[in-house]
């Protein structure tokens, strides 16, 4: 009966596979800075067998000063806007009551790897022949201090 059932296991093993080939990665970073002044990122990241497929960023930054949230917003318009002429990939910045929210969006299916190296070489150190390991994303997330589920 025992051989049953490992043989039944082995069988399902390779069958379904051992390993999720599609779903969602959540990671996330909360910051306080100063007791007036907090930072959230999510990072939710959709893959197919084993590599990115959409990644998509939402950071909030909380303060009641408007002079930082202008700053923040100025520094992350001067990041992300040369990205935002490159198909498949998006960064909106809107500004609330005490609140910057900048929600980016990239299609790694779609998008033009080689142009994303141009635009920064340091990203040809994730993107190999044209797709990034979600395995190399969490941990780059991790190591900035995130925790991923």
């Amino acid at each position: 009966m025992k051989k049953i059932l490992v043989v039944l296991a082995v069988l399902f093993v390779l069958v379904c596979g051992c390993t999720e080939k599609s779903g969602k990665m959540v990671c996330t970073h909360h910051v306080t800075v100063t007791e007036d002044l907090e930072i959230d990122t999510n990072y939710s990241v959709w893959y197919e067998d084993s590599y990115a497929s959409k990644i998509e960023t939402i950071e909030k930054v909380v303060t009641e000063d408007q002079e930082q949230l202008q700053e923040y917003q100025t520094t992350l318009e001067a990041l992300y806007t040369p990205y935002n002429k490159i198909e498949h990939y998006s960064n909106e910045i809107t500004l609330e009551d005490g609140m910057l929210i900048s929600t980016t969006k990239i299609d790694y299916q779609k998008i033009d790897t080689d142009q994303l190296i141009e635009m920064d070489s340091a990203n040809s150190k994730i993107i190999n022949n044209g797709k990034i390991k979600v395995d190399d994303i969490k941990s780059i997330y991790e190591n900035a201090g995130c925790v991923c589920k």
